[in-house]
């Protein structure tokens, strides 16, 4: 699969800058290796994390490892595996030991290993993947991610990033890699 550089304007609808208000207390996560959905809080303009009854926790930043199984791409959901710590306004995510790497097809496009946005474009109800370091946007109309996430996300804004290499599978999946970057 051949992906092609596209460096034409794009909208994501639109990027939300995290709330300076403090966010307070909250309980802890319950501790261990669970199953969370992950999304952009609109109306208190902060990232929320929720867990399988449904019950939410909100941060500012977030960093770590965890493995990212599916995407819902009518409501901008990521859904996740693995352990999950609060500390501040900071999320900090741990993959689960058991879990075997997402490999994708064989006749997937692999990306160079760098410092990729995930970007959920609202409009069109699907998700883009843009390089930070090289600024190319590859594609805007990804149907999902899945593979092992390396989370490195503290600008401030309403974007995630995967810190590796990434291949682009026929199927308009975006497998997250390890690497390097």
């Amino acid at each position: 699969m051949t992906i092609e550089q596209d460096n034409s304007p794009i909208n994501c609808g639109e990027i939300i800058l995290m709330s300076a208000e403090p966010i307070g207390d909250q309980p802890p996560l319950p501790a261990g290796v669970h199953d969370w959905e992950f999304s952009l809080d609109r109306k208190r303009r902060l990232m929320r994390i929720k867990d399988e009854q449904g019950n939410a926790w909100w941060f500012k930043s977030g960093a770590g490892r965890i493995l990212l199984t599916s995407c819902d791409s009518e409501r901008g959901r990521i859904y996740l595996r693995g352990k999950a710590v609060l500390q501040g306004d900071g999320l900090y995510v741990y993959p689960p030991r058991d879990e075997e790497p997402v490999l994708p097809p064989a006749d997937a496009a692999v990306l160079p290993d760098s410092h990729y946005r995930l970007c959920y474009t609202r409009p069109k109800r699907a998700w883009r993947l843009r390089d930070e370091r090289s600024n190319h946007l590859y594609s805007d109309e990804i149907k999902g991610y899945k593979g092992f996430l390396n989370l490195d996300w503290r600008d401030g804004g309403s974007h995630v990033f995967h810190d590796g290499q990434i291949a682009i599978g026929k199927d308009g999946i975006a497998y997250l890699m390890k690497g390097v970057a």
